[in-house]
C-alpha cells in the first residue's frame, strides 16, 4: 500500500471571540475567507496531500456559497462536533472508513488550526520530514511546532495568588501537529470523554513522545479583533513584496 499524507483542518468553531457575525474562519481576509488561505498554504507545500476541512453542519450551506462565489474547488468535508476532539476524531473516522482495508502504519495525517492562515511552506515541511526522520516501527512520535514566550509568565496559585516562573521553561505550541494516522487514533480511542486541548495531549496520554520543533511567529491564530486587523496588514505586506 502507498503511504499517505492526510490534512485534518477543524473549522467547526464559532469563534466569536473576534467580534465578527462569522465565525472567525469565514471571515474574509485580502478578498478570500481566511480558511481558504490555510488550504492554499498546505496544497503548495503537501500538493499529494488529502486535505479534509471539519465544519458544523450548520456551516455547510455557507460553505458551499463560499466555495462557489470564489470558485474554489472544495476538499473533501466532514461534520465536526461540540469540541474539538470530536471533531477530529470525525475526521480520522472519515479517513479511515475510505481507506482500503486497516491504515497503513506509515500512513501521516497532521492536523491543524483553520484560523492560522499564515503558516509557511517551510514550517509545514520542517513538521512532517522531523515526523519521517524520527519514526519508527512499533514506536510512533508526534511532532509539534512550538515558540519561545516573550512576555513574563506566573503560575495560579489560587485566584488571586501567583508565583513567578521561568518563561525560558515554556513554550507556546502551535499547528501543524503530526503524526502517525493509525496512533493518533488510536490513542484518541484509548481516553473517550477527555477534552484534549491538541492532539499532541492524546498521544502523550497514551505514552507517545512529542518531538517539538521551532515554530513561527507569523503563524499565530485568529482570535480576537486586533489579530483580525494584524493579518490584514501582514496580508497587504505579503501581498505588495510578491509584486516587487
Amino acid at each position: 500500500m502507498v503511504n499517505r499524507t492526510f490534512v485534518i483542518i477543524p473549522a467547526a468553531g464559532s469563534g466569536t471571540r473576534t467580534g465578527s457575525p462569522l465565525p472567525k474562519q469565514f471571515v474574509e481576509l485580502a478578498g478570500l475567507p481566511v480558511i481558504f488561505h490555510t488550504i492554499k498554504a498546505f496544497e503548495k507545500a503537501l500538493p499529494e496531500a488529502s486535505i479534509v476541512v471539519v465544519l458544523n453542519p450548520a456551516d455547510i450551506e455557507l460553505w458551499e456559497e463560499l466555495c462557489d462565489k470564489h470558485g474554489i474547488e472544495s476538499p473533501a468535508v466532514c461534520a465536526g462536533g461540540s469540541q474539538r476532539r470530536h471533531s477530529v476524531e470525525n475526521a480520522l473516522r472519515y479517513i479511515n472508513a475510505g481507506a482500503a482495508g486497516e491504515p497503513c502504519e506509515n500512513d501521516t495525517v497532521l492536523v491543524h488550526d483553520a484560523a492560522r492562515p499564515f503558516v509557511t511552506k517551510e514550517l509545514i515541511k520542517r513538521v512532517v520530514e522531523t515526523l519521517e526522520n524520527n519514526s519508527q516501527p512499533g514506536n510512533p512520535i508526534g511532532v509539534i511546532p512550538g515558540i519561545k514566550l516573550t512576555d513574563s509568565i506566573r503560575e495560579m496559585k489560587s485566584d488571586t495568588d501567583s508565583e513567578s516562573v521561568d518563561r525560558n521553561n515554556y513554550r507556546a505550541v502551535q499547528t501543524p501537529q503530526a503524526f502517525p494516522l493509525r496512533a493518533i487514533t488510536e490513542a484518541y480511542s484509548e481516553h473517550p470523554g477527555t477534552a484534549f486541548t491538541d492532539e499532541a495531549s492524546a498521544m502523550e496520554a497514551s505514552g507517545h513522545k512529542i518531538i517539538m520543533v521551532e515554530g513561527s511567529h507569523e503563524n499565530f491564530k485568529i482570535t480576537y479583533p486586533s489579530d483580525l486587523l494584524l493579518a490584514e496588514a501582514m496580508m497587504k505586506n505579503k501581498t505588495g513584496n510578491q509584486g516587487l
